[in-house]
């Protein structure tokens, strides 16, 4: 081993977490790759850092963006070196200048992977051989900062990279938030490149070692403009027209007949949902639609009524495969281009991704954000240290600043004046790449810049020539001092990789595509702040509502009169996003005080959902947001024993059990009984006559018969009873299940084998919690997965399970669908049916597509006691406690 890094060490003490890590990573290296998963906040570029000191080898790490890189510089110079000399000689950012820790961007690696120019001459590394780099100057020790959310061409070339390096490379893989939520091809392409989960670090272990701050999400809707009604409306006119036009298109009634008669199982089955749209747009156009079709589609009699978004599904179907020809497609694509409901090289006829940003930067946001800010600067006055992101600058509009002029969308400018116009008490700024507002008066001592004042504002445009990241730092600066209470900024500038630990509350004005953007703009929040030890932070999530009419089109006739007699639906596309993100996001709930993820604990969420609905809501949640000392106890008496751990757990009604003590089994058991008891005096009046000697030779085979009689019924009770036991209420039947599931997944080799299946169940609960103990967060996802797929109702799944007797009758009422992870391969089946037998009784699988596999499913769904519990099963992370 070299001497690479003689002489330098960390200068602070390790976290308890991080320790474990450290104790553990010989351990975890055996296979060449440590992967951690550690949640913002948790010190992972310093743990990482060490791990790299440790192995004492040349390193390369690999950071998503330039502003994340330079923080890997500033963490080793600051933490682990004495000096700058040593910095200069130890590190560098550039793959031309090679030295022993080389922190670069996936960007340059591409470059030097692909061989592909770059426009950044910083991050060209076009004519660099990499991997004679790497020989040449001995790296042994590669570092992957959040490698599993890249472009395609940088994941594509990282995947080149890692493939091609020698065997005595160490990989560290650090990550905020894994692809849990992916398809299994995603995973294994990021298990591939990473390595196995290794250690996991969550969200309330963090807070409970006063590493993140006590906090908690809010949701605050609004309504959009009138001018942006107008334009969803010009949206709604051109739509309709053109699926109109579209099915005047000869090609389609006959395609229509060809589907009447098509016996492709595979195919139909495959794509079952985009045929449904299929047939739900052509009964739309009056054609004649096969009820046999429709039948074996959708398990109905009747299609769901039609919408927009089944048309838009339709229409791209029939574009990207090859039910019609070439021509066909291209009248379909004119008709499309004619009515401007063109977009992205496909149809865009219910929200197109303009119109669905226009919802999400709608103007009536701003109004979202000044009731938001007043709140909170009422709540906490000059102690207020707010950060707003949104995605926009729109600089051009500084003009419109005291103008009077309204705003038509969300960005720095309009969220500026807004807030600027309303609360004059209230000291503001703006920073971004290219546009930078303070206030006039602010004191910049020793700091060169240019500044324009804005008229009748105290505000003025700043202009201080240097660097993005150097702008960034002086803001956070005059945010930590008081000079401004509320800094506006740019996700891409202040979003990710960027600290300021006094920040209190957070504005997410931002279009925010993924898990991990969202989780790493909280992060700007949830950071301890050695300057106030109580601090604790609020996270606020604004929803745009849908119009009307775009709720109304998405619903069948019956849903709708439904709908708005009650008013217990929210029609949001912005709403749809937020809730899969709060399956990851932890935080008390608002009714109960459990630490635990899912939007359901944001209780205040409730209908009615009309006008007075949302604004009783928005209410509750300033109210609540003001309570700040509540929420920090809720998670304190979560969190200050140490016996807590956090689990995957899924919340499945009480019905959702195996009904095995039926009337029929009454009467089976009760015959059973009676025979039984018949044999017996039948074997001890014959054991009497043995004894005085008067057996016939007769008699014999009776006895003998009696016995042999007597074994089998006594083994049929015996599975009887054993099934009674292992099903005898809602925690027992789940566990029962559960095990058969978590085995089948060990046997082959899908999660590991040292866990074991837990349930918890209460009179109060109404439900049965089902969780994997003892397993990495991947295992637990994918037993939840499983188990929710086992006791769904049956869709469309390659197997289904149906319950078989001794004879090997088929009993429909008892019939499952196959979870999708174990019904890829028919061998994982034979596991799991075997598994079922042991615990519930015999099991047939079922393969579905096929001729006739419809027919099962449709029986399977009509008969199957999981059809008549439809309550929905969630799947939740939670704090959970142990003596």
């Amino acid at each position: 081993m070299s001497d690479a890094f003689n002489g330098v060490r960390f200068h602070g003490c390790f976290r308890n977490y991080q320790s474990k890590v450290l104790e553990n990573a010989d351990k975890y290296l055996k296979d060449g790759k440590i992967n951690i998963v550690a949640a913002p906040g948790s010190g992972k570029t310093v743990l990482g850092l060490e791990l790299i000191r440790r192995l004492n080898e040349p390193c390369i790490i690999l950071s998503p963006t330039t502003a994340v890189r330079n923080q890997w510089c500033e963490r080793f110079r600051s933490m682990f070196l004495d000096s700058d000399e040593k910095y200069y000689e130890m590190f560098s950012c550039n793959l031309h200048e090679i030295r022993i820790l080389n922190s670069v961007t996936y960007q340059a690696l591409q470059s030097a992977v692909d061989k592909t120019a770059n426009a950044d001459a910083e991050s060209d590394c076009s004519d660099i051989d990499i991997f004679a780099v790497l020989k040449k100057h001995g790296i042994k020790t590669v570092c992957l900062d959040e490698a599993h959310h890249l472009k395609n061409e940088w994941q594509r070339a990282l995947e080149t990279f890692v493939a091609r390096l020698d065997g005595d490379v160490k990989i560290i893989s650090l990550t905020a938030t894994p692809p849990y939520d992916s398809e299994p091809s995603e995973w294994n392409r990021y298990i591939g490149v990473c390595g196995e989960i290794d250690e996991e670090i969550f969200v309330p272990e963090l807070v409970a070692q006063k590493n993140l701050c006590p906090h908690q999400d809010y949701i605050y809707f609004n309504f959009p403009s009138d001018a942006e009604l107008k334009i969803f409306g010009v949206q709604k006119e051109n739509a309709s027209a053109a699926v109109e036009e579209i099915g005047k298109l000869e090609a389609l009634v006959k395609l229509c007949r060809d589907l009447g008669v098509s016996r492709e199982y595979d195919v139909l089955f495959a794509s079952a949902k985009e045929y449904i749209a299929l047939l739900v747009l052509f009964a739309k156009y009056g054609y004649s639609v096969s009820p046999k079709l429709v039948r074996q589609l959708t398990a109905k009699q009747h299609l769901p009524a039609f919408n927009m978004r089944y048309a838009e599904t339709a229409v791209r179907f029939l574009l990207c495969g090859d039910l019609i020809d070439d021509e066909c497609k291209a009248d379909i694509t004119g008709i499309l281009k004619k009515h401007q409901v063109y977009a992205g090289g496909r149809a865009a006829l219910d929200l197109n991704e303009k119109l669905k940003r226009m919802l999400i930067s709608s103007a009536g946001k701003l109004e979202s954000i000044r009731h938001i800010t007043d709140s909170e600067f009422a709540s906490m006055g000059s102690r207020l240290r707010m950060l707003i992101l949104t995605d926009y600058i729109n600089k051009e509009n500084v003009s419109k600043i005291s103008s009077g002029c309204t705003f038509s969308s969300v960005n720095i400018v309009s969220i500026f004046e807004t807030i600027r116009i309303n609360n004059a008490k209230i000291r503001l700024g703006a920073v971004s790449g290219s546009l930078v507002i303070l206030p006039d008066s602010v004191a910049l001592r020793d700091i060169k810049h240019k500044k324009q004042s804005i008229k009748g504002t105290g505000y003025a445009v700043f202009d201080f020539g240097c660097e993005n990241h150097a702008v960034v730092e002086i803001a956070g600066k005059l945010l930590e001092s008081g000079d401004i209470h509320v800094l506006i900024g740019t996700k891409s500038l202040l979003g990710e990789g960027w600290d300021s630990p006094c920040i209190n509350s957070l504005i997410l004005a931002s279009f925010v595509g993924s898990f991990v953007q969202s989780n790493q703009m909280r992060g700007r929040a949830v950071r301890t702040d050695k300057n106030n030890p109580d601090k604790t932070a609020n996270i606020w999530h604004l929803v745009t509502v849908e119009p009307d009419y775009l709720l109304k089109d998405k619903l069948s006739d019956r849903a709708r009169a439904y709908l708005y007699r009650d008013n217990d639906v929210i029609g949001s596309y912005d709403f749809d996003i937020l809730k899969r993100r709060f399956d990851w996001f932890m935080g008390p709930d608002y009714s109960t005080g459990r630490i635990e993820s899912g939007i359901e604990r944001i209780s205040a969420v409730k209908p009615p959902f009309d006008r007075a609905g949302i604004e009783r809501i928005n209410g509750e949640m300033l109210k609540r947001s003001s309570c700040r000392a509540d929420m920090s106890r809720q998670w304190k008496s979560e969190v200050e024993s140490r016996n807590f751990g956090v689990s995957v757990e899924t919340e499945i009604p009480a019905g959702k059990r195996v009904p095995v003590f039926t009337l029929w089994n009454f009467a089976l058991y009760s015959i059973i009984l009676l025979v039984q008891t018949i044999i017996i005096n039948v074997l001890v009046n014959s054991a009497g006559r043995v004894f005085m000697g008067a057996l016939t030779g007769f008699e014999l085979p009776v006895i003998l018969s009696s016995v042999i009689v007597f074994a089998l019924l006594s083994y049929v009770m015996y599975r009887g009873i054993k099934k009674m036991i292992l099903h005898f209420n809602p925690a027992r039947s789940v566990k029962t299940l559960g095990t058969a599931v978590y085995e089948t997944l060990a046997e082959c080799g899908l999660i590991s084998y040292s866990a074991h299946v837990e349930t918890n169940s209460g009179r109060d609960l109404g439900y049965v919690s089902v969780s994997l103990r003892n397993a990495s967060v991947h295992d637990q996802n994918l037993f939840n997965t499983a188990i929710k797929e086992l006791l769904s109702v049956i869709e469309n799944p390659r197997y289904i399970l149906i319950a078989a007797n001794l004879f090997g009758c088929l009993n429909y009422s008892l019939s499952f669908a196959c979870p999708g992870v174990i019904g890829r391969k028919k061998e994982y089946v034979a596991v799991l049916t075997e598994k079922l037998k042991a615990r519930t009784g015999g099991f047939k699988a079922v393969y579905t597509h096929r001729e006739g596999g419809r027919k099962i499913i449709l029986k399977c769904r009509k008969r199957s006691y999981i059809t008549y519990n439809t309550k929905i099963m969630q799947r939740k992370f939670k704090v959970s406690h142990w003596e």
